[in-house]
């Protein structure tokens, strides 16, 4: 006997399962027979487990251990709220309440911040859709009882519930471009008043406990929030000082660099460029960058300068212990010209090691202050301003 016919006798054989209506097949590198009342498969990195009921059948609807969920690594279980049942599969998970009529899955990243949160204990509670694609293409959502985890590539996966989900579907979704995606799940404000945020893409919805409705918070116009040519000029402004810290090393005889390495500020009034998409950063969500470039140059004795085409990535992030609006530099690339015949033993590997260290030396700096308000958001827009958040005055 095979390990699928053991399994069958282990689970009660033809009283609990019923007569074969399959013969053993192969599937996906391991086996899988039918029965009247359940499924058996059997795979070497999962071991052998059957699948019975409205699990089953919504197994079978996502194409067994050919779809997207794999191969069953248990049987049916308790969920962990009473009152339902779940089998897990290689890439997620489905679950079934009683008296409902349908088992949904959850996999993926969805399924992932799922379990994070506590999976049926949660909040959330049970599924009641399958994971599903948006309108716009871009992403992935699944409903729950108490809420909503939406996953887009460039931000991950995030939960949405209560009143902050209701006016957020309410204005269409994630289709509403004045918000978009959530990038974050809903977080308690930070003064003790027991409200809580949700970040956007594109804007903030905010909740204060005891209020009927969450609402969106308009962008805050008493200076803090920049124009994208503010933010040019700010962003640079800052690099500028930034660079005048950084100590002029000796000049090495054999490359002959008359101007040292301050080539980034001679001249440095470079173009903004759009900004990036977020990103999924280790912890968050990386806020969107600015791209900026600007032609820098070499100077060389008696002959044709070196040229450089610097693209730095720049992101703003909000700094609450300082009170202060920051830039970093994320990212750093350059192409080096060396035109023939320069006058220098220097080669592009040499000139590229010292703009390298000379762009790691550039620390953090300030682009702006919050003025002591409790700032929720700092938000690099598409068009390249700055939109800052705060928490409204009761």
């Amino acid at each position: 006997m095979g390990a699928i016919e053991d399994k069958y006798l282990e689970v009660g054989g033809e009283k609990v399962l019923g007569k074969p209506t399959s013969d053993t097949f192969n599937s996906q590198g391991g086996l899988g027979r039918h029965f009247e009342r359940g499924s058996i498969f059997s795979h070497a990195e999962t071991g052998v487990h059957v699948v019975i009921g409205m699990i089953r059948a919504k197994y079978a609807k996502l194409g067994w251990a050919e779809g997207e969920l794999g191969f069953p690594t248990t049987d049916e279980l308790d969920t962990a709220q009473t009152g339902g049942r779940k089998s897990h599969f290689q890439r997620g998970v489905i679950v079934f309440k009683w008296n409902t009529q349908e088992a949904f899955e959850v996999r993926g990243a969805i399924g992932g911040k799922y379990s994070k949160l506590g999976g049926t204990k949660s909040f959330l509670g049970f599924p009641i859709t399958d994971e599903t694609g948006t309108p716009d293409g871009k992403g992935r959502f699944n409903h729950f009882e108490g809420g909503s985890i939406y996953w887009k590539e460039s931000i991950g996966a995030h939960e949405v519930h209560g009143l902050i989900r209701k006016l957020w579907a309410d204005n269409g979704w994630e289709t509403n471009p004045a918000l978009g995606y959530p990038i974050s799940d809903e977080i308690p404000d930070e003064t003790g008043k027991k409200g809580a945020y949700s970040d956007f893409e594109n804007g903030v919805l905010f909740w204060r406990s005891g209020e009927k409705a969450a609402v969106e918070l308009a962008k805050l116009d008493l200076g803090q929030s920049k124009t994208s040519d503010e933010m040019r000029d700010l962003i640079f402004d800052a690099i500028r000082k930034e660079v005048d810290k950084i100590p002029v090393p000796d000049k090495a005889e054999d490359i002959k660099i008359v101007s040292g390495p301050f080539w980034l500020i001679n001249p440095f009034g470079g173009q903004l460029g759009p900004t990036t998409d977020y990103r999924v950063g280790k912890t968050r969500v990386v806020n969107r960058r600015y791209a900026t470039r600007t032609n820098l140059e070499v100077v060389v004795d008696w002959s044709p300068d070196i040229s450089i085409e610097l693209d730095l990535f720049i992101e703003i992030f909000l700094n609450r212990k300082a009170g202060a609006v920051m830039f970093r530099i994320d990212r750093a690339n350059w192409h080096i010209e060396i035109p023939w015949p320069t006058n220098t033993q220097t080669t592009t590997q040499e000139v590229s090691l010292q703009l390298e260290k000379a762009v790691e030396a550039l620390k953090p700096g300030v682009v702006g202050t919050t003025d002591g308000a409790n700032v929720l958001s700092v938000k690099t827009m598409l068009d390249g301003a700055l939109n800052v958040y705060i928490e409204p005055f009761l």
